[in-house]
């Protein structure tokens, strides 16, 4: 009885350790199954890999911050600004433009200067036009960063200028404000036969542009109460009424 006991044990024992050997290879092989990233390489790899969207999105947002803001303090004083638009490129235009609206222009800051600055941006690409989606990406990051803090009121357009601002949610005014008709005319002039048009020599250009002014009605009750807000307005408003005037 007593070697059955002693049988009986040492059996148990037996099965005990097997188990316990045969759970440590287990233990063992899902340890080596797992072996995390050990190189500098590696880990960047497997960084990159999980987050390079965050990344990506990051990146574009801390270069949209840094255009803003270097915009922002850079901008020099002008007594009126207008921004153009455009699907074809107009850029390298501004010297053609500017003088000419310049001669029309009143000294609002009074420093003895008339300036108009004129700030193209070229949006997306017209046909038989060969551009690099980092410049296109570029170009549409430049422009959202000039327009959001809100003081530019006069724009030169086309219609890819006209749908991307509006998608960013700037409002137009209805051009009835401006010819006194009781009918509302939607929110672009044309460009063709107005002074802007002489002034720019727009028969050079062979673009169809429009004019188009912001609804500061629509912006928030903050800007509409600032001083600042209300000078930039109605300086704007007043030199846009002279650029849609009938060319003589």
């Amino acid at each position: 009885m007593a070697d059955l006991k002693k049988y009986n044990k040492e059996r148990q024992e037996m099965i005990e350790a097997r188990r316990q050997k045969a759970e440590g290879k287990i233990g063992e092989a899902q340890t080596v199954a797992y072996v995390g990233p050990q190189t500098p390489k590696e880990k960047i790899e497997n960084f990159w890999y999980h987050y390079k969207w965050f990344v990506v999105v990051g990146a574009a947002l801390a270069v949209l911050i840094i255009i803003v803001a270097i915009q922002m303090l850079n901008r020099p004083a002008f007594d009126v600004s207008v921004v153009v638009a455009s699907e074809t490129s107009l850029e390298g235009l501004e010297p053609l433009f500017e003088p000419g609206f310049e001669s029309i222009v009143d000294d609002y800051d009074q420093n003895g200067e008339k300036q108009v600055e004129v700030s193209i941006f070229k949006l997306g690409a017209a046909e038989g036009q060969n551009v690099s989606p980092e410049v296109g990406q570029m170009n549409y990051a430049k422009l959202t960063g000039r327009v959001t803090n809100r003081k530019d009121f006069i724009f030169l357009l086309d219609e890819v200028g006209h749908d991307f601002l509006t998608n960013l949610g700037i409002e137009f005014e209805d051009i009835s404000v401006f010819t006194g008709s009781s009918e509302p005319q939607g929110d672009r002039y044309m460009l063709d036969g107005t002074t802007a048009a002489e002034l720019i020599h727009f028969s050079d250009t062979g673009e169809e542009l429009f004019l188009c002014f912001a609804d500061f009605d629509a912006y928030s009750e903050k800007l509409k109460s600032d001083p600042e807000y209300q000078t930039i307005y109605e300086n704007q408003r007043e030199f846009f009424e002279k650029l849609i005037a009938p060319a003589s």
